[in-house]
């Protein structure tokens, strides 16, 4: 099977705005705190990235500055996603171009195409592209969900050798069926489970802020230390809470904020957090390392 970045903790990074234009300046202290934090991948454009509010033009312009801030120290993976299967293969078509290492593509949203119709839409996506792409799923946000039989069907294609899903059970499913493809848990709050499920790692929002306590869980998993993985995984459950008081990426942009690595800036018709959501997240903060980041 092809090589890819899929496994471990992958963060889904926040696209920093400042005055509803992209933030470069910000972006290379995000990318540096990944870095630092030892994560070895990120995602750009997703839907913790705000990727549907970039024009093609910004979208292009982030991903290149990435590539120039990052160096190859760190995996960078396109998320390449829209309603039009011509849009999102010109998404990935000029990602390649530009370097990315891998793609992330999420069900067409608000069509809510067939089963046959997702297997179309990801097999062009495949037959457009020589990168390792992983499948992304998420009902709530797209309106439509693979079947398992879809996803069995697609893993037989050899560039889409990973799935990024909500499901902890379908891992449970689907990791006998599929033991050299990588089921990524999407919710930090499930990493753990989808681990023992069988998974293969996470895709954290969380890591945007504390990425060497995300990982730490990881590496515990990975060092068979299940104790210590389960320990870490508690001590992080008022923040896991906390950063979906509002929709994502609006509360890891507001702590993010606090932390000086972008401002809280989000694009409509998302906004800011409210007074008392600032509030409850404050005190999960404060509960978690009170006075030593925030």
């Amino acid at each position: 099977m092809i090589e890819h970045p899929f496994h471990g903790t992958i963060t889904a990074l926040i696209t920093p705005f400042k005055n509803d234009e992209l933030d470069l300046d910000a972006l290379a202290k995000l990318i540096e705190h990944q870095i630092k934090g030892g994560i070895k991948a990120i995602i750009l454009g997703g839907s913790t990235g705000e990727g549907v509010t970039l024009s093609i033009e910004e979208y292009f312009a982030f991903i290149s500055e990435a590539i120039t801030i990052s160096r190859g120290r760190l995996k960078i993976i396109a998320g390449c996603s829209s309603s039009s299967t011509k849009a999102a293969i010109s998404m990935l078509s000029g990602a390649e171009r530009l370097g990315v290492d891998a793609i992330m593509c999420m069900t067409p949203p608000y069509n809510r195409p067939s089963q046959e119709g997702l297997y179309r839409h990801f097999k062009a996506v495949h037959d457009a592209t020589n990168l390792p792409i992983m499948l992304y799923t998420f009902p709530p946000r797209t309106g439509v969900n693979f079947d398992d039989e879809t996803i069995l069907k697609l893993a037989q294609l050899p560039r889409i050798v990973a799935l990024k899903d909500f499901d902890v059970e379908r891992t449970l499913r689907l990791s006998v069926k599929l033991p050299s493809f990588a089921l990524m848990s999407g919710d930090d709050m499930n990493a753990l489970t989808n681990l023992v499920h069988g998974g293969s790692g996470i895709i954290s929002v969380v890591s945007n802020i504390l990425p060497v306590e995300v990982d730490a869980i990881q590496e515990a998993w990975d060092k068979n230390d299940t104790r210590l993985a389960l320990t870490l995984h508690q001590k992080l459950l008022p923040i896991y809470k906390a950063l979906f008081v509002e929709s994502n990426p609006v509360p890891v942009k507001y702590v993010a904020s606090l932390m000086d690595l972008c401002s809280p800036e989000v694009r409509l018709p998302l906004c800011e957090l409210t007074a008392t959501n600032k509030e409850i997240l404050s005190g999960s903060l404060n509960h978690l390392a009170p006075k030593q980041i925030w």
